[in-house]
């Protein structure tokens, strides 16, 4: 467990717990459709610049990004250990 609170804390050092549980949810959009900003932003409501932007702020804030496979993982497993820990 204190693994898994140091690997998701080093990630999401320069986030609150409000845009992890945000960002969870584009991640998980942004997933399902394959990478697919068009399907994504549909799914989310919002428009593809934005969830552009939203996934570009999330690698700024990270250093990791979502649009390389590589990133990706690292990513989707801090969020899904996230989840797991805080139950989200």
């Amino acid at each position: 467990i204190d693994t898994i609170n140091k690997y998701v804390q080093k990630i999401f050092i320069n986030m609150s717990n409000r845009e992890i549980n945000e960002y969870s949810k584009l991640i998980d959009s942004y997933i399902n459709h394959n990478g697919s900003i068009t399907r994504a932003s549909e799914e989310l409501f919002i428009h593809k610049n934005t969830l552009q932007y939203r996934l570009n702020k999330l690698k700024e804030l990270t250093g990791f990004d979502p649009r390389n496979l590589r990133d990706m993982v690292v990513l989707y497993l801090a969020f899904t250990l996230y989840r797991l820990d805080f139950g989200k």
